[in-house]
């Protein structure tokens, strides 16, 4: 297994370690539960360095990203991000990704699970003036949370004058770290993303130090992204999944709907204009029995008609809520099967909590 570049720094916190995508993590520290609401409340710290970064140079950047993704990269400005999807021949995902335009370069934060299927993929596509750099020993930490933006100016005052989805570069320690206002909660916050160890453990430290600060692990991190609606790679999304039945039409840019040059943009227009076998429907179960991935849901006469893909306890609600690829059209109503049990569940919108994003 590998080991973030400052597990030192978490071993004297203390965390419940645990195996994801190939690195050992912090799970949690004082809990879960307290750590989601804490991040509701004031602000917390995660460590996500599992994460890749590469970074695309040269002239024909734009025309491989045409290529790789749906989106149209001629509205990407210098000091933007964009979640986006790298798609294949098929139509399916091949992972979801934040884009970074800076100065001379274009940053991919990639899913720590898919690392080398990606930079594969992206390598095979490569054509032109264009090169694909791999960063090695990177580092992120998000600071999530209402009163993020109170401890981010306190170490970047003009840390302020971004809004959601927008970044800039600083300096911490003699070294430059590209410092977006974005993250995976919902909430306002903001990552730091560098490439120097050193900087990084003393803003990790700078970081806790401040009085409401305490650090999450991934378990907080599941919770928060799923009352945000926001889909997990390798549970909602997947290869043969297309962005279309994930609810991610958006991604899809105006440019790209009339002037497709995407991998796959056959099988995903026609999603688009003519629908899908399957729908992602966000659900709702009022209890607080847990309804976990792969659990099958049924119509009133028991046929399965599709299969919960997230789900876990709302520690803001109160209830539990799901994401489940369901048979289109949706029927009414639906149960999830758990040990025998048919378990009544609502259909809602998205997000199961209101985001708070900064926007300008």
């Amino acid at each position: 297994m590998l080991t973030l570049p400052l597990a030192d720094c978490h071993d004297a916190l203390h965390p419940k370690w645990a195996p994801f995508a190939g690195y050992t993590m912090p799970l949690s520290y004082a809990g879960t539960l307290a750590e989601h609401l804490h991040t509701r409340t004031h602000a917390s710290l995660f460590d996500v360095s599992h994460m890749g970064q590469a970074v695309l140079r040269g002239p024909d950047t734009d025309a491989l990203l045409r290529v790789l993704t749906p989106m149209d990269p001629a509205t990407l400005k210098q000091g933007m991000m964009r979640y986006t999807v790298l798609t294949n021949a098929q139509g399916g995902i091949v992972d979801d990704l934040m884009v970074l335009r800076r100065e001379t370069d274009t940053l991919l934060i990639i899913n720590a699970a898919n690392k080398t299927k990606v930079y594969h993929h992206i390598a095979q596509h490569c054509q032109g003036d264009v090169t694909l750099t791999l960063l090695d020993n990177t580092t992120i930490l998000a600071v999530q949370g209402p009163q993020s933006a109170a401890v981010i100016a306190t170490l970047f005052p003009d840390a302020l004058a971004l809004s959601f989805l927008t970044h800039r570069t600083v300096v911490w320690d003699g070294a430059e770290i590209t410092l977006s206002r974005s993250g995976y909660t919902g909430e306002d916050g903001f990552e730091c993303y560098g490439t120097d160890t050193k900087a990084a453990r003393s803003l990790f430290q700078a970081i806790i130090a401040h009085p409401a600060v305490k650090p999450a692990g991934l378990g907080a991190r599941d919770t928060l992204r799923l009352e945000a609606g926001l889909c997990l790679y390798g549970m909602d999304l997947s290869d043969d999944t297309s962005p279309v039945a994930a609810g991610l039409s958006f991604v899809i840019q105006k440019a790209q709907r009339t002037h497709p040059t995407f991998l796959g943009h056959e099988t995903i227009l026609s999603h688009l204009n003519h629908g899908t076998p399957k729908t992602l429907v966000p659900l709702i179960f009022q209890g607080r029995q847990p309804i976990r991935h792969d659990t099958p849901i049924v119509d009133d006469t028991d046929r399965v008609v599709g299969t919960v893909t997230s789900g876990a306890f709302s520690p803001t609600r109160g209830d539990v809520v799901m994401l489940a690829y369901i048979t289109t059209p949706v029927p009414e109503p639906l149960f999830a099967m758990v040990r025998g049990q048919k378990l009544p569940l609502m259909r809602t919108t998205l997000p199961f909590v209101p985001h708070r994003y900064h926007r300008s």
